[in-house]
C-alpha cells in the first residue's frame, strides 16, 4: 500500500491535475465537485426573446389536491404540449428571424414568473384557426380571460409545440434575508395578482396573510422572502419554488392564540349580525352606509355615539336592551374588513379556515400553545415573482461577460478555456 500511494504521488507530481484537466473530466475547478447536468442551458451571447404569456397558459392550481399543475393545450393530431401567446409586431419579427441562438423565454402576465421554452416549434401551418381547430383556439381565449388578461383577436394567436416548460432560476435572490412559508398558494399569489388569488377584479392585492406558529422563529419587521408552499403527494406540505420579496410593515407582525381568534371573530360577527338587521330594518344612517360601501361595524358604532339608535331599534335586531348593544360594540373584535384584509371571504370563513389549521394537533382549542401570526406587509408594487429551489436546476442561463485577461497562476485556467469556464463558474 505505500508503494502504491507513493507511486500515486510521483504521478500526481509530473502530471498536476490543472484546472484545464478538471474541467475536461467533469468537475468544477472553483470547488472540486462534479458539474451538474442541466438539461437546459442557454450560452452566453445567445439571443433571447421574453413574450408574456397568460399564467393559466402556463399552469393552474388544484385546490383539491393543494398542488401547482402545468395546463398546456393540447391536441392528438399535433402536440401534447401547446403554448399560444399573442406577440406585439416586433416580436413577430424576431419569431420570424429566430435561429438556433435564439431562445424564447414566457413571461406569465400577471406574476412576472419565467420559464425557458425548450425546443420550441411553429406549429401555425399544423394547426390553422379554421372550423376544425377552433375549440383549442376557443380553450387559449378562456385562459386569457381566467387570468386576467384582455384576450387578443382569435386571428392573433401563435401556437407552439414545446418540449417542456421549465422555470429559470433567479440569481439576484438574497437568501440571508429572513423566510415566511405562505401555506394557501391563493393567498400567496394574490399579493401580485388578485385575479389569479380568486380575489376577483378590481380588488386590491393581498397585504396579510396568517400563518400557524410551528417553530421559535417569528416574523420580524424588515425585508423578507414569502414562500409559496403546495403539496406533495409524498412529502407532504413543500416549497413550490417560487417567491415574492416584500416588507414587513413596522409593527406588523401580532401574535394571537387560536382561542383569542375564535373570540374576536365570534363577537365580529355578533356585531355585524347587528349592523346588518340596522340596515334591513331601514335605519337611515345605516342604509346610507351600507350604499356607500362603509364598514357597516363601524358605521355602527358611530351611530351609538352619535345617540341615532334607541332601544326599541336595538331590540328589533335580536338585542336586549340598549345597554346590551352598547356592551357589545365595546367588546375588541375582529371586523368584515379584518377578515378581507387576511384573505378571508367572512369572518365565519376566517374562524373556520384558522381553526382548521390545528385539526392535526391533539391540544384543545383554547391550549396557549395554538398560536398564531397575523402578518401585514407592503404592497407588493412589481408582479414578479422569482424560481429559488435548492437541487439541480433544469435551466443555466450563462451570463454575456466581457472578455478580458485575469492575472495570476490560480486564475490561468480561465483564459486558457474562455467561454466554457465562465459557463461553469456561472
Amino acid at each position: 500500500m505505500s508503494q502504491h500511494k507513493a507511486l500515486v504521488k510521483d504521478q500526481l507530481d509530473k502530471n498536476p491535475f490543472t484546472p484545464e484537466a478538471q474541467l475536461i473530466a467533469g468537475y468544477n475547478p472553483d470547488d472540486g465537485y462534479p458539474i451538474d447536468h442541466v438539461p437546459y442551458e442557454v450560452p452566453a451571447g445567445a439571443k433571447k426573446l421574453v413574450i408574456d404569456v397568460p399564467d393559466h397558459m402556463i399552469d393552474r392550481y388544484d385546490k383539491e389536491n393543494h398542488r401547482l399543475e402545468q395546463n398546456f393545450l393540447s391536441h392528438p393530431l399535433v402536440a401534447s404540449k401547446i403554448i399560444m401567446f399573442a406577440p406585439d409586431d416586433a416580436q413577430r419579427q424576431e419569431l420570424a428571424h429566430a435561429d438556433k441562438n435564439t431562445f424564447l423565454f414566457l413571461r406569465g402576465q400577471q406574476t412576472g414568473r419565467v420559464w425557458l421554452a425548450a425546443k420550441p416549434q411553429d406549429i401555425h401551418e399544423k394547426m390553422p384557426w379554421n372550423h376544425y381547430y377552433d375549440p383549442i383556439y376557443k380553450a387559449a381565449i378562456k385562459r386569457f380571460n381566467d387570468s386576467g388578461m384582455t384576450p387578443p383577436a382569435t386571428k392573433d394567436l401563435v401556437p407552439i409545440a414545446v418540449e417542456a416548460l421549465e422555470p429559470v432560476p433567479s440569481k439576484t435572490i438574497d437568501t440571508s434575508l429572513q423566510t415566511v412559508q405562505v401555506p394557501d398558494w391563493d393567498k400567496f399569489v394574490a399579493t401580485v395578482s388578485p385575479v389569479l388569488g380568486n380575489r376577483g377584479r378590481g380588488a386590491p392585492k393581498l397585504t396579510g396573510f396568517v400563518i400557524k406558529k410551528d417553530s421559535e422563529i417569528v416574523p420580524e419587521s424588515g425585508p423578507v422572502r414569502l414562500l409559496g408552499m403546495v403539496k406533495d403527494p409524498h412529502k407532504g406540505q413543500t416549497e413550490s419554488g417560487w417567491e415574492v420579496s416584500t416588507m414587513i410593515k413596522k409593527d406588523g407582525v401580532r401574535t394571537r392564540t387560536l382561542k383569542d381568534v375564535i373570540a374576536l371573530t365570534t363577537v365580529g360577527s355578533a356585531q355585524q349580525k347587528v349592523a346588518v338587521g340596522l340596515v334591513n330594518t331601514g335605519h337611515e344612517q345605516m342604509k346610507v352606509a351600507a350604499k356607500q360601501g362603509e364598514n357597516l361595524v363601524e358605521a355602527l358604532g358611530k351611530a351609538l355615539l352619535d345617540g341615532l339608535i334607541t332601544e326599541p331599534q336595538a331590540q328589533a335586531v335580536g338585542m336586549k336592551d340598549l345597554e346590551s348593544l352598547q356592551k357589545l360594540m365595546e367588546k375588541e373584535s375582529f371586523t368584515p374588513r379584518d377578515a378581507d384584509h387576511y384573505g378571508y371571504a367572512s369572518l365565519d370563513g376566517m374562524k373556520k379556515e384558522i381553526t382548521a389549521m390545528f385539526v392535526d394537533r391533539k391540544l384543545p382549542k383554547n391550549s396557549p400553545d395554538n398560536l398564531i401570526h397575523f402578518v401585514d406587509i407592503e404592497p407588493v408594487d412589481e408582479a414578479k415573482m422569482s424560481w429559488f429551489k435548492s437541487g439541480r436546476p433544469m435551466v443555466r442561463v450563462v451570463e454575456d461577460v466581457a472578455p478580458s485577461v485575469k492575472k495570476g497562476p490560480e486564475k490561468a485556467w480561465e483564459n486558457a478555456i474562455g467561454d466554457r469556464g465562465k459557463a461553469v463558474r456561472e
